[in-house]
C-alpha cells in the first residue's frame, strides 16, 4: 500500500515539475509571432478583406497568455511545494516503517532467544531416586567344605535414577502434593486458613529444601520432626507404623525419592527467565495485541499442564506474586495458566486441592465473570 502511495505520488510529482518547468519555458522561448506568421503566408486566409492573423493581432494575444501564465505561477508554487511536503512526509513514513520492521525483527529474535533459554533450563531438571538391589542366593562353603545353597541377607544396592526435563518437573508436582498431603493428615485441621498455611509451609519445604525452610527454633516443633521421619522412611522404604505415609508414597509414585532437598537451585533461574520472556512480550510496545497472544501461545506450547500446575503454585504460595497482582495480570488476561488440569490437584484419594473450576475462580477475585469460560482450557473445551 505504501509502494503504491509512493508511485503515486512520485507520478503526480513528475507532472508538476513538466507544469513548472516545461509550460514556463514553452511560453516565454517559443516564437510565436513568427509561428503564426508562417503558417498566415503558407494559409492566407480573408475576412472582410483583411487577414484575421495580422502581426498586431497575433502580439496582443501571445501577451494576454503570458499574462495569464504569470497569474498562474503562484498556484503552481504552491503546488509545488504541497507535493514536496507530501514527498518528505511519504519519505518519512517509509523510514518510521523500516525501523518499526527493525524493531520487531529484534524483538522477535529476542524472544526466541529466551525461549532457547526456557528450553535449556527445563532440560537441566534432574531429580534423583534410588532403586534398592534385592535379596539373592549364593553357593558358600562351610568350615567343613560342604556346598549349600544359602540365601545371603538384604544388601541395599542404592542405584541411582535419574528423572530429567519433563519427566523431572512431574515428579517435583508429585512431591510437592505429597508434602501438602502430609501437612494435611492432621486431623485438627477444619478450615481454609490452615489448609492455606499449609500450603505455604509445603512449598517453602519444596522450593528450600527441609533444613532451610525450617529455623533453628522450628527444628525442635512436631512438624519438622515428621517430615524428617517421613523422608527417612520413604528413603528406605520401612515405613514401620506409617502406613497413611506409605499410601500417600504409591499414590504419588514416589518410590525411593530422595525428598526434601529443596529446588531453589534450579528453579529460581528457571522462573527468572520465565518471567522476562512474559514481561518482554505483555509490556512490548511494538507488538500488538493479537502478536502478543500469539507469541504468549508458543510458549505455553512448551509446557505441559503439570509445568503450569507448579507455576500456579509458585504464585499461589507467595514467591511469585508478581505473575498476578494489581499491575500484572499474566494468568487471567494472558492466559498463562490456561492448560492446567483438576487431577494435577489431587494431593490424596479422597483430597483435592480444589474441588471444581468454580472452587478455582475464587484465587482470582478480580476476574470478570464473562473471562472465566476462556480461562482454562478444560473449561473452554466443555462449553463448545
Amino acid at each position: 500500500m505504501i509502494l503504491k502511495t509512493i508511485k503515486l505520488l512520485l507520478l503526480f510529482v513528475i507532472l508538476i515539475f513538466f507544469a513548472i518547468k516545461v509550460i514556463p519555458y514553452i511560453t516565454t522561448q517559443f516564437d510565436y509571432t513568427n509561428f503564426f506568421t508562417e503558417i498566415h503566408s503558407s494559409f492566407p486566409v480573408l475576412y472582410n478583406g483583411n487577414t484575421i492573423l495580422d502581426s498586431n493581432h497575433i502580439k496582443a494575444d501571445l501577451s494576454t497568455i503570458n499574462n495569464g501564465v504569470s497569474i498562474l505561477n503562484p498556484f503552481i508554487a504552491i503546488a509545488a511545494a504541497i507535493v514536496t511536503g507530501l514527498a518528505f512526509f511519504v519519505q518519512y513514513t517509509a523510514n518510521q516503517q523500516l525501523k518499526n520492521d527493525s524493531a520487531k525483527q529484534q524483538e522477535e529474535r529476542q524472544f526466541y532467544e529466551m525461549l532457547k533459554i526456557h528450553r535449556e533450563n527445563v532440560e537441566k531438571f534432574d531429580i534423583v531416586s534410588a532403586g534398592v538391589g534385592a535379596q539373592y542366593s549364593r553357593i558358600i562353603p562351610d568350615s567343613n567344605g560342604i556346598t549349600k545353597l544359602r540365601k545371603i541377607p538384604a544388601i541395599q544396592e542404592y542405584v541411582h535414577h535419574h528423572h530429567k526435563g519433563q519427566n523431572a518437573i512431574r515428579c517435583m508436582l508429585h512431591e510437592f502434593l505429597f508434602l501438602y498431603a502430609c501437612f494435611q493428615s492432621n486431623e485438627k485441621i477444619k478450615n481454609d486458613s490452615l489448609q492455606d498455611q499449609n500450603f505455604k509451609k509445603a512449598y517453602a519445604v519444596f522450593f528450600e529444601g527441609i533444613e532451610r525452610a525450617f529455623s533453628a527454633e522450628d527444628k525442635s516443633q512436631d512438624d519438622y520432626k515428621n517430615l524428617k521421619t517421613v523422608k527417612d522412611a520413604i528413603h528406605s522404604q520401612n515405613f514401620n507404623k506409617l502406613q497413611k505415609i506409605e499410601e500417600l508414597s504409591k499414590f504419588h509414585q514416589l518410590e525411593q525419592s530422595i525428598l526434601f532437598q529443596g529446588h531453589r537451585h534450579i528453579l529460581n533461574a528457571y522462573y527468572r527467565n520465565l518471567f522476562l520472556i512474559v514481561k518482554s512480550v505483555v509490556k512490548s510496545n511494538i507488538f500488538d495485541k493479537k502478536e502478543k497472544e500469539k507469541y504468549l501461545k508458543i510458549l505455553r506450547a512448551q509446557m505441559p499442564d503439570e509445568e503450569q500446575t507448579l507455576l500456579f503454585f509458585n504464585w499461589k504460595s507467595g514467591y511469585g506474586s508478581a505473575w498476578e497482582d494489581k499491575d500484572n495480570h499474566f494468568f487471567t488476561k494472558w492466559k498463562m495458566i490456561h492448560n492446567i488440569e483438576l487431577k494435577n490437584f489431587e494431593y490424596s484419594e479422597d483430597g483435592k486441592l480444589y474441588k471444581d473450576e468454580n472452587d478455582l475462580y475464587k484465587e482470582f477475585t478480580n476476574l470478570k465473570e464473562a473471562d472465566k469460560k476462556d480461562l482454562f482450557e478444560f473449561v473452554s473445551r466443555r462449553n463448545k
